[in-house]
């Protein structure tokens, strides 16, 4: 028998790998195309893939609510804004470093996750696997930063 939640909780496996195909495939990219002309095109992307994933969940797409609510259109505003400015500084660290250190450093972000939606929604999403899991990541990007620091030129 099929268990969906098996499913469910593997797909962060199957997300990591295509975004680890697409970092290799934006680096080969970013040796000949600009980041602004790669990101428009992702957005061009985006649109293409919403309106599929609406088609065929059956889920419209409304700005309604946003505009409806004023804090819902400060959030919806400035996670757009993170998300974008986060995405440039990673197409500028994989087109000047590496696609591969960009997403190892990348990788911290679930430590913050928990820290902002506490901060912003008071909503505790710590336990011990997260505050360990935090911990080991953090190791690790010491670990990466100072040797990547250190190595000669």
């Amino acid at each position: 028998m099929f268990d969906i939640k098996i499913f469910l909780y593997a797909l962060p496996v199957l997300a990591a790998l295509l975004y680890g195909l697409n970092y290799a495939i934006y680096g080969h990219l970013l040796k000949t195309l600009s980041i602004p002309t790669l990101m428009i095109m992702g957005g061009l992307s985006a649109v293409f893939m919403a309106s599929l994933y609406s088609y065929f969940a059956n889920i419209p797409i409304s700005l309604s609510p946003a505009f409806k609510n004023p804090n819902l259109l400060i959030l919806f505003m400035l996670a757009i804004i993170c998300s974008q400015l986060a995405w440039t500084i990673t197409l500028s660290m994989m087109k000047h470093v590496s696609p591969t250190y960009a997403a190892i450093g990348e990788v911290a972000y679930p430590i913050f996750v928990p820290i902002f939606a506490y901060l912003l929604f008071k909503d505790k999403q710590f336990d011990m696997a997260t505050l360990v899991g935090g911990l080991f990541i953090f190791i690790g990007l010491f670990v990466m930063i100072y040797f990547k620091s250190h190595k000669a030129p």
